[in-house]
């Protein structure tokens, strides 16, 4: 689930939606956190009864990256969300000129998720003595890695693109979303020493976050 809503408007439809799933980052997010969770407590016994979704999720997930690479949505209906990320809103994924990207949209944080939730279940896997499994999301984790490396980062902007949109070209903004990345451990560490300076720098503090 991206969100819920209650209350009036919710119950006489006013709003389109009570409980939404348009996003495209629970997915990950879910392997992401039952990762965590497993790290945090040791209790294996409850990821061993995930497994089995566990698993579904990264197939999920895999067949999601594989028309670009890179895991994209695209609004489905007009309903829905036209961004399916964090930030939802209708202008929250743009071009530097201001025009709003045509899908399906690769957001830099999703594939960060994507990153995470890949390695998360190689160390996973290995816990289970599942090393072939590991072996393979360990290669799909650093395959995401370098393609983050590669198609997001931006020479002249010393950052990375907030996105990339349907026709390949990236979003040449700098945003927070971008500091997901170094959450999950994703960028060399060059390159993540000029992010990180920059998300410090005084053109961050906008009084927003």
């Amino acid at each position: 689930m991206h969100e819920t809503r209650k209350g009036e408007m919710a119950a006489l439809r006013e709003l389109p939606f009570g409980r939404y799933y348009g996003g495209v980052d629970t997915t990950p997010l879910f392997i992401h956190l039952a990762c965590a969770y497993a790290d945090r407590t040791g209790d294996m016994a409850f990821v061993d009864s995930l497994w089995p979704s566990l698993c579904a999720a990264a197939e999920w997930t895999e067949e999601a990256s594989r028309p670009t690479g890179f895991v994209t949505y695209q609004r489905a209906a007009e309903s829905g969300l036209s961004n399916q990320g964090w930030k939802d809103s209708i202008d929250s994924v743009f071009h530097a000129d201001g025009r709003i990207p045509k899908g399906p949209i690769a957001q830099v944080e999703v594939q960060g998720y994507v990153f995470a939730a890949f390695r998360g279940l190689a160390a996973l896997a290995r816990r289970r003595s599942e090393g072939d499994r590991a072996d393979h999301w360990d290669s799909r984790a650093e395959a995401m890695r370098a393609a983050v490396e590669r198609h997001f980062w931006l020479d002249d902007l010393g950052f990375y693109a907030l996105a990339i949109d349907g026709a390949g070209e990236p979003c040449k903004v700098r945003t927070s979303n971008v500091g997901h990345l170094l959450y999950v451990g994703l960028p060399e560490p060059t390159r993540a020493k000029l992010v990180a300076d920059q998300l410090l720098s005084a053109s961050f503090h906008s009084g927003w976050g």
